[in-house]
Protein backbone atom coordinates (compact mmCIF):
# COMPACT_ATOMS: atom_id res chain seq x y z
CA UNK A 1 0.00 0.00 0.00
CA UNK A 2 1.53 3.47 -1.27
CA UNK A 3 1.19 5.95 1.70
CA UNK A 4 0.19 8.98 0.49
CA UNK A 5 2.81 12.19 1.36
CA UNK A 6 1.39 14.99 3.88
CA UNK A 7 0.32 18.14 1.93
CA UNK A 8 2.48 20.88 2.72
CA UNK A 9 0.29 23.96 3.24
CA UNK A 10 1.55 27.33 4.33
CA UNK A 11 -0.65 30.11 5.99
CA UNK A 12 0.41 33.55 5.79
CA UNK A 13 -0.09 35.31 8.87
CA UNK A 14 -0.87 38.80 8.52
CA UNK A 15 -2.08 39.89 11.90
CA UNK A 16 -5.97 39.20 11.76
CA UNK A 17 -7.92 37.27 13.82
CA UNK A 18 -9.23 35.02 10.89
CA UNK A 19 -5.22 33.88 10.37
CA UNK A 20 -5.87 32.41 13.45
CA UNK A 21 -9.29 30.93 12.66
CA UNK A 22 -8.06 28.93 9.32
CA UNK A 23 -4.62 27.89 11.44
CA UNK A 24 -6.51 26.16 13.34
CA UNK A 25 -9.03 24.42 10.74
CA UNK A 26 -6.03 23.04 9.09
CA UNK A 27 -4.06 22.19 11.90
CA UNK A 28 -7.03 19.47 12.81
CA UNK A 29 -6.26 17.47 9.39
CA UNK A 30 -3.65 14.67 10.41
CA UNK A 31 -2.78 15.05 6.70
CA UNK A 32 -1.67 18.59 6.39
CA UNK A 33 1.73 19.70 7.07
CA UNK A 34 0.60 23.19 8.17
CA UNK A 35 3.53 26.04 8.41
CA UNK A 36 3.44 29.80 9.21
CA UNK A 37 4.90 33.04 7.95
CA UNK A 38 4.41 36.89 8.41
CA UNK A 39 4.06 38.74 5.68
CA UNK A 40 5.96 42.08 5.73
CA UNK A 41 6.52 42.61 2.01
CA UNK A 42 7.32 40.27 -1.06
CA UNK A 43 10.91 39.93 -1.16
CA UNK A 44 11.24 39.33 2.43
CA UNK A 45 8.39 36.93 2.48
CA UNK A 46 9.82 35.09 -0.67
CA UNK A 47 13.46 34.44 1.00
CA UNK A 48 11.63 33.39 4.36
CA UNK A 49 9.66 30.44 2.89
CA UNK A 50 12.52 29.45 0.21
CA UNK A 51 12.49 26.58 2.29
CA UNK A 52 9.10 25.43 3.11
CA UNK A 53 8.34 24.56 -0.57
CA UNK A 54 4.91 24.77 0.20
CA UNK A 55 1.79 22.64 -2.22
CA UNK A 56 -0.97 25.24 -0.98
CA UNK A 57 -0.42 28.51 -0.05
CA UNK A 58 -3.30 30.41 2.31
CA UNK A 59 -3.56 33.87 2.06
CA UNK A 60 -6.42 35.92 4.19
CA UNK A 61 -6.94 39.64 2.64
CA UNK A 62 -8.24 41.65 6.29
CA UNK A 63 -8.42 45.20 4.22
CA UNK A 64 -8.78 46.47 0.44
CA UNK A 65 -5.00 47.17 0.25
CA UNK A 66 -4.07 43.77 0.85
CA UNK A 67 -5.21 43.30 -2.75
CA UNK A 68 -2.39 44.73 -4.35
CA UNK A 69 -0.08 42.96 -1.94
CA UNK A 70 -1.55 39.38 -3.16
CA UNK A 71 -1.37 40.25 -6.44
CA UNK A 72 2.81 40.96 -6.50
CA UNK A 73 3.37 38.03 -4.43
CA UNK A 74 1.27 35.90 -6.53
CA UNK A 75 3.25 37.43 -9.83
CA UNK A 76 7.05 36.47 -8.28
CA UNK A 77 6.29 33.10 -6.58
CA UNK A 78 7.90 30.43 -8.60
CA UNK A 79 7.18 27.14 -8.08
CA UNK A 80 9.08 23.84 -8.43
CA UNK A 81 5.61 22.52 -10.31
CA UNK A 82 2.50 23.00 -9.25
CA UNK A 83 1.36 25.52 -6.52
CA UNK A 84 -1.94 26.38 -5.32
CA UNK A 85 -2.95 29.87 -4.07
CA UNK A 86 -6.03 30.09 -1.55
CA UNK A 87 -7.08 34.10 -0.75
CA UNK A 88 -9.62 34.51 1.64
CA UNK A 89 -11.54 37.62 1.09
CA UNK A 90 -12.92 39.78 4.18
CA UNK A 91 -16.56 39.21 4.45
CA UNK A 92 -18.02 36.60 2.35
CA UNK A 93 -17.70 33.05 1.62
CA UNK A 94 -16.28 32.94 -1.58
CA UNK A 95 -12.20 31.85 -2.14
CA UNK A 96 -10.10 32.74 -4.91
CA UNK A 97 -7.81 29.95 -6.02
CA UNK A 98 -5.32 30.31 -8.29
CA UNK A 99 -3.10 26.99 -9.79
CA UNK A 100 0.43 28.47 -10.84
CA UNK A 101 2.45 26.41 -13.08
CA UNK A 102 5.87 27.57 -14.86
CA UNK A 103 5.97 25.71 -18.39
CA UNK A 104 8.17 26.22 -21.09
CA UNK A 105 7.42 26.42 -24.36
CA UNK A 106 9.23 25.54 -27.56
CA UNK A 107 6.86 26.11 -30.42
CA UNK A 108 3.89 28.17 -30.89
CA UNK A 109 1.36 25.11 -30.90
CA UNK A 110 2.50 25.10 -26.91
CA UNK A 111 0.63 28.07 -26.32
CA UNK A 112 -2.51 27.07 -28.29
CA UNK A 113 -2.54 23.49 -26.70
CA UNK A 114 -2.34 24.71 -22.92
CA UNK A 115 -5.08 27.46 -23.75
CA UNK A 116 -7.44 24.86 -25.61
CA UNK A 117 -7.19 22.45 -22.51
Amino acid sequence: MKIKAAKRVLVVETGSVLDEGIKSLLLREPELQVETATYANSTTFLKDIAHVYPDVIVISEAGPLDWIQTTELLHRISPQQVLRVIVIPPGGNVLEVYDKQCLQVTHNDDLISLIRH
